[in-house]
């Protein structure tokens, strides 16, 4: 798992019981990734961190153990996927460890990793922006799943032309 944010169960989790379990023979790869206010004790089984991660607890890998993640909302905040927005201060904020970075968020925002020296831990990236359109060549699909079966295509041609389907 890279760049995803677990947060708020929303009092699904009885007490004692695992929230995200994986499987005792395997091994779960964890980076840059957010956990908050997911139950206790939050992960099961062998997790392995590849860094960037942040929790509230270290059972998830997370190696910036807070007491508070500073979340924004649930919402639709651009874009492909409603998302958890960073709140200011947070400190998923350049947590993110460079060579585990993705090029864009969950909302195909671009990470500014470069620019920025790293980038965010979870799916969004605080600041984040221009998204794949700025990307010369780059597809961008838009879909809402209530009406199956119709979708935008976006794809950039040259900076000033882009073919929309």
């Amino acid at each position: 798992m890279r760049h995803v944010t677990f947060v708020g169960n929303d009092g699904l989790t009885l007490p004692g019981e695992v929230t995200i379990e994986t499987d005792k023979s395997a091994t779960t790869t964890i980076a840059n990734s957010v956990f908050a206010d997911i139950g206790q004790p939050g992960c099961s089984g062998t997790v392995q961190s590849l860094g960037g991660n942040v929790g509230l607890d270290a059972s998830c890998g997370a190696e910036h153990v807070v007491a508070d993640a500073k979340l924004g909302e649930f919402g639709d905040h651009g874009d492909l996927v409603a998302t958890v927005a960073l709140g200011s201060g947070s400190p998923a904020v350049r947590a993110g460890v460079a060579g585990q970075c993705a090029a864009a968020d969950a909302r195909g925002d671009r990470r500014h990793v470069q620019e920025r020296g790293g980038c965010d831990a979870g799916a969004y990236e605080l600041g984040g922006g221009a998204g794949f359109l700025e990307q010369g060549g780059m597809n961008g699909i838009w879909f809402n799943a209530a009406t199956d079966g119709h979708y935008v295509s976006v794809q950039r041609i040259t900076p000033a032309l882009a073919l929309v389907t």
